[in-house]
């Protein structure tokens, strides 16, 4: 249907108009905690100054989220600027995401044009945009997690290297720990596999895993007292949420609600008098939308359920116990678009989606699924910037 060189002109072209228009809107000066808490480790704190979501304790304020991500921004405030922050650091992360994917794909033996559609896919037709175009916040460590995690399958998938696989394992414990169950595929692997070499390599591991997890308890005693106390359970998070949170912050009586925000809300109109469609027409509640609307050519990943490979099943029930964490926590997010706290599944979803297809390539109906569900979600997006971000 499509020639690549036409691909990669309307994908470039689609890339640059839609991060000029949100980048412009995005405060330089705001909502980047995680460079704020990079440079309070540089001046030898933990704390940082008082900001929405931060969690005040002792007289002072800590940023509750986990520091990987500030810790990557010190090298490169140290060697440019303390200005040098995740607005800027995040579209080179994207750039790199993008890769990772590319190369996913064709480890998968897809053809240049499906691979760098599948890419495209993952950034743009899904909720993954929504990500991708927002340096803002926790979104940040999102967009680190979602690199982390496809390396890890990329390596996980190719050469298999325990060290690596348990270094990039224990990144992202310190970043989004519930996107960490892509251990359960891995460490089976090295039990069942590995012969003589079974014990040298679930050492190698979990090394870098367990001293990680020692640090970050550590890390938790030094700012509140608690080795298990991360900060959640007190974080000003506003009234709304808060009211959510009393409930527990993991409850069971969470899951209907954000079963209905991670799959069942969906694209609403924009009305005025009563009945008149108005600009932009219709639009995305900023607290979820479907995934299955979001993410529609992910359901392809489905028919990889049939399949008897035991690393297959492995990835699904990661994803299974992934999906039940979060099902149970009690905020499906707020402010962004469709279910970003899914990204925790997505790479591992991605993997599946490539292990349904038979073919090298992608068909001429895989291709106009992919295009009209990418720019249905660009257009969408960009109305929560003429309605939520005025």
């Amino acid at each position: 249907m499509l020639n690549l060189n036409f691909l990669k002109i309307f994908i470039l072209s689609i890339v640059i108009l839609s991060a000029t228009f949100i980048y412009l809107h995005i405060p330089a000066k705001t909502c980047q905690l995680f460079s704020i808490q990079a440079q309070s480790f540089v001046s030898g704190r933990l704390d940082i100054p008082q900001n929405l979501d931060a969690v005040y304790i002792n007289g002072k304020y800590y940023w509750p989220q986990g520091p990987f991500p500030s810790l990557i921004l010190i090298p490169f405030q140290l060697i440019f600027s303390p200005n040098f922050n995740q607005i800027i650091m995040q579209p080179f992360l994207v750039i790199i995401l993008a890769i990772l994917l590319y190369r996913l794909a064709r480890l998968k033996k897809f053809l240049p044009k499906s691979a760098l559609l599948l890419t495209y896919v993952f950034l743009f037709g899904s909720q993954i945009i929504g990500i991708i175009t927002e340096p803002c916040y926790s979104f940040f460590a999102h967009v680190i997690t979602l690199v982390l995690l496809t390396a890890i399958l990329l390596e996980f998938e190719s050469n298999k290297r325990p060290v690596i696989l348990g270094l990039l394992l224990s990144a992202i414990l310190s970043t989004r720990p519930t996107a960490g169950f892509v251990f359960i595929p891995i460490i089976y692997h090295f039990y069942k596999n590995s012969g003589k070499d079974r014990t040298i390599n679930i050492a190698s591991f979990m090394s870098p895993i367990v001293t990680t997890i020692l640090l970050l308890l550590w890390f938790n005693q030094i700012r509140f007292q608690n080795p298990l106390d991360n900060g959640y359970a007190i974080n000003n998070i506003g009234n709304y949420l808060d009211v959510l949170r009393k409930e527990g912050i993991f409850s069971i009586g969470h899951i209907p609600s954000n079963f209905y925000y991670y799959f069942l809300i969906s694209i609403q109109p924009i009305i005025a008098r009563s009945t008149n469609l108005v600009f932009p027409f219709f639009t995305y509640n900023s607290v979820g939308l479907s995934l299955f609307i979001v993410a529609p050519f992910f359901l392809y990943s489905l028919k990889s359920l049939s399949n008897k490979n035991i690393t297959i099943k492995l990835y699904w029930f990661a994803i299974l116990i992934t999906l039940l964490l979060l099902l149970s926590y009690y905020s499906p997010g707020w402010v962004q678009f469709g279910p970003r706290f899914l990204s925790d599944i997505m790479p591992i979803l991605y993997l599946l989606l490539l292990n349904s297809f038979n073919s090298s390539k992608l068909s001429t109906k895989h291709q106009i699924i992919i295009l009209l569900s990418s720019l249905i979600n660009i257009y969408l997006l960009l109305t929560g910037f003429f309605l939520f971000k005025k």
